[in-house]
């Protein structure tokens, strides 16, 4: 095989799985939206590379958030937390519901997130799923463990705020 026919085979391969990713993650939105509109997160795969508040499996496990305020100011409260991460773009919003997609800085892979507010049990749900390949060297996992904190974190300090007037008050008396 001479150079020149390499370098083209490697072209066309390089190009063939360019496609073959942004095909794969076309088909992966077009299944999230289907499942929000039911109410519910899709399920994790058998790979590890998702997590999900409603998996019942430890492998993919992750508790849930709580919800002690307005479904629309909780996801108000989680748009900002995403938007201040690096790579992310909020995809859809509804009134409780909000998915966004992170990119990997090399590749461009994407990885989504769902929130579902869940107002009967109080919580908020979400899953954060890899769309292409298998492991995520828990990439998923540590991201939503930083929104988690993040937004316990707003939750505390508005209490705070609500509070202080109030304390205030009683001082006044």
């Amino acid at each position: 095989m001479t150079k020149r026919r390499f370098v083209i085979l490697l072209i066309a391969a390089g190009v063939g799985l360019w496609i073959g990713i942004r095909w794969a993650n076309f088909v992966t939105a077009r299944k999230l939206v289907s499942q929000s509109e039911q109410g519910q997160l899709a399920p994790c795969p058998d790979s590890p590379n998702c997590v999900s508040t409603q998996a019942n499996d430890p492998r993919h496990r992750m508790e849930p958030l709580p919800l002690d305020e307005p479904p629309e100011s909780a996801l108000q409260r989680l748009k900002q937390i995403i938007e201040s991460l690096p790579r992310n773009s909020i995809v859809e919003q509804k009134r409780n519901y909000l998915r966004a997609e992170f990119r990997s800085a090399w590749l461009g892979f994407v990885d989504d997130v769902e929130f579902l507010v869940d107002t009967v049990e109080k919580c908020i749900h979400f899953r954060s799923a890899s769309r292409v390949g298998h492991y995520d060297f828990d990439v998923n996992r540590k991201r939503m463990e930083e929104i988690r904190k993040q937004y316990l974190n707003l939750v505390e300090s508005t209490e705070i705020d609500e509070q202080l007037p109030k304390e205030m008050e009683h001082d006044q008396d």
